[in-house]
């Protein structure tokens, strides 16, 4: 016997018989049909031969197995049954048959099989039906073509009918039916020739030639008393009353009826006039300022004046904003008034002057509005006061930060310490979208801490993660609450047994780092260090304070996997050493360079903010960048490497 199924369009076979008693289904490495549906189980059924017979058993699967539509736990398999397995149809078949090179049986899901992705047969076309030939009589052999035949007399007309009387009409309604008449003003057969529908040759029996019409008799004058005649008769008068009951001798004559008349139609009134559009008070600003915060980080404020030269913005001395963004040109942009509008002009920069992310040479701004000049960024306000506009920027940034920043569903990364004692990570998106975690041939394989064979298993669909507890008898936890069937989120950890799993939200598959045409010459340095991940580059992430509950941490990676984390309280230093395998740098680094590291969007840095920073170093390089929450806001990338960064820092920590 064999079992037949398909994988990739491809038909594949495994042979069931006594030399191979069990075939187990399912999606384990293990497994002897193993197929990559995420509708198929683990271990999903199990095919068995004893003494002839073939018999599958369902192994507790979540789709079930299914034999013509019929949900089963064990049951016989003859030859020719197909089985569905979650989705997969596996068929037994009589490996001799096929062997001699006969065709395969035809493998049809149950109607009503859900599972199926195989496309329903087409019924044959009906039969096509015999041409009937023609019943039209083919003319004799002998008989002359039609150009040969002798022309017909001309037919003889017949002479008008006699004039009728009107007893003779009488007579003739009971006998045959009168003959019908031609209108006068229809046209006769010598006007018009009547047109045939299809031509027929003169001796065709079939064809019905057209008599002539007759000559319309004349007509004939009608009798006084002749009931035939179509003349109207002339109206007889009203007949004269004689006695009797006369309703206008008894009511009156003036009973109101006889003189009644609709009531005139009341006069439409006429349209109101519509009032004329009253223009709207024009609101007269005191002062327009431009917000931005200055490489120091410390939040400042230019005016711009009505009257006045327009504002420069730039690298070089003497301009009014003056930066050392490498991204700003010399002379990049200036902001002043044109009449009674604001406007910037673009002075020929190499990066671009935007306008809330539309590039413009010239353009005009409001309230609200943000100017982007390469990565530097000045907000518009149009205010009475300066106090205003200072209470409007402490406002500014203040929501969370929005997936809509992000081009895509997001990504999830999972990070824990393996049987080596090595902190990994596993990535969950469009190209690894179920993953079970267990102790036994598991994508997340974790042998030891009491983690059983198959514990849970985690689902991503659509930037959803699910995770589902496999009936495990310790239970699956999130942040220490059991559960059965969760979605989690960005930050929580997911428990079997005595292993820990930190969720991450990361960036969508779509983020890329930013072009060259946009990076500074500074992030094209850090962009070549990162991605040449020397032995010798060190990341130090700082976060947190002494007095915070966790206390502050200091934790410090090298190329080489190496890490270290130092643990500082009030009253207490302590720290701990670790490896970080390859897998996990690997994200860190990318992390930065879809961040742009050490580009920022912005710099700002709320009064009381204590924000975490990154410092790297290779060789004499050195920069340091500040996760405000500004910033954090802002920048998907930057997002997803402070959120690594802090599980790595939880779960070092959790060995203390």
């Amino acid at each position: 016997m064999e079992l037949v199924w398909e994988e990739d369009g491809l038909e594949q076979s495994v042979e069931l018989g006594p030399d191979r008693a069990e075939v187990m289904v399912g999606r384990h490495k293990d497994c002897d049909i193993r197929v990559s549906r995420p509708s198929v189980s683990r271990r999903h059924c199990l095919f068995s031969w004893n003494n002839g017979n073939v018999i599958v058993t369902d192994q507790e699967s979540t789709a079930g197995t299914y034999i013509d539509g019929k949900k089963i736990r064990r049951s016989r398999v003859d030859p020719g049954t197909a089985v569905n397995c979650g989705g997969v149809i596996v068929l037994l078949d009589e490996g001799s048959a096929r062997g001699r090179g006969s065709a395969p049986p035809a493998r049809s899901a149950p109607v009503d099989d859900f599972f199926s992705d195989t496309p329903a047969r087409r019924a044959a076309p009906p039969p096509v039906a015999e041409e009937r030939p023609s019943r039209r009589r083919a003319p004799p052999v002998d008989e002359e073509p039609p150009s040969r035949r002798r022309s017909s007399p001309p037919p003889v007309e017949e002479a008008p009918p006699p004039r009728r009387s009107a007893g003779d009409d009488i007579d003739k309604l009971f006998d045959d039916p009168p003959v019908r008449r031609r209108r006068a003003d229809q046209p006769t057969a010598e006007a018009e020739p009547r047109r045939s529908r299809r031509s027929a040759p003169a001796d065709d029996f079939f064809s019905s030639p057209d008599p002539e019409p007759l000559p319309a008799p004349a007509p004939a004058p009608a009798a006084a008393d002749d009931f035939f005649s179509s003349s109207d008769p002339e109206p007889l008068p009203a007949p004269k009353r004689s006695g009797g009951f006369d309703p206008d001798a008894f009511f009156g004559s003036d009973d109101g009826f006889d003189d009644w008349e609709p009531p005139a139609p009341e006069p439409e009134p006429e349209p109101e006039p519509e009032p004329e559009p009253v223009a709207a008070p024009r609101i007269e600003h005191h002062a327009v300022y431009l917000l931005y915060v200055d490489d120091d980080g410390a939040e400042q404020e230019v005016r711009v004046e009505k009257d006045a030269e327009p504002i420069l913005i730039g690298r070089r001395s003497g301009a009014s904003v003056k930066v050392r963004n490498p991204s700003v040109s010399g002379k990049h942009c200036t902001v002043g008034y044109l009449a009674d509008e604001v406007v910037v002009r673009d002075l020929g920069s190499s990066n671009g002057t935007f306008i809330n992310n539309d590039r413009v040479r010239r353009g005009t701004v409001l309230d609200g509005d943000i100017i982007r000049c390469g990565r530097f960024e000045l907000r518009v306000s149009f205010v009475a006061h300066k106090e205003l506009a200072q209470a409007e920027y402490e406002e500014w940034g203040d929501d969370d930060w929005g997936e809509d920043l992000d081009m895509g569903p997001p990504r999830y990364h999972l990070i824990y310490s393996d049987d080596r004692g090595e902190l990994t990570s596993v990535t969950m998106g469009e190209h690894e979208r179920v993953l079970a975690v267990g102790s036994e041939g598991c994508e997340i394989n974790i042998e030891k801490r009491e983690v059983e064979p198959e514990h849970c298993e985690l689902t991503w669909d659509e930037g959803v993660l699910v995770v589902t507890d496999l009936r495990s008898e310790t239970g699956t936890f999130v942040n220490e609450e059991a559960v059965e069937d969760e979605t989690v989120r960005n930050g929580d950890v997911i428990i079997v047994g005595l292993a820990r799993i930190h969720v991450v939200r990361g960036c969508s598959v779509e983020r890329k780092p930013p072009l060259p045409e946009y990076r500074s010459d500074v992030a094209d340095l850090w962009a070549r260090h990162l991605e040449n991940r020397d032995d010798d580059l060190e990341i130090l992430f700082i976060d947190g304070e002494e007095t915070d509950e966790g206390g502050k941490h200091e934790l410090s990676l090298w190329g080489n996997g190496e890490s270290r984390i130092e643990i500082i309280t009030e009253t207490d230093r302590f720290s701990v050493t670790g490896m970080i395998d390859r897998d996990l740098r690997r994200l860190i680094y990318e992390s930065l360079l879809r961040a742009g590291y050490p580009d920022t969007a912005t710099s700002k840095v709320r009064s009381g903010e204590e924000p975490p920073e990154i410092n790297v170093f290779q060789g004499r390089d050195e920069s340091r960048v500040l996760l405000t929450k500004a910033l954090v806001q802002r920048s998907p990338g930057y997002h997803e490497v402070l959120e690594v960064l802090r599980a790595v820092c939880t779960e070092m920590s959790a060995g203390t």
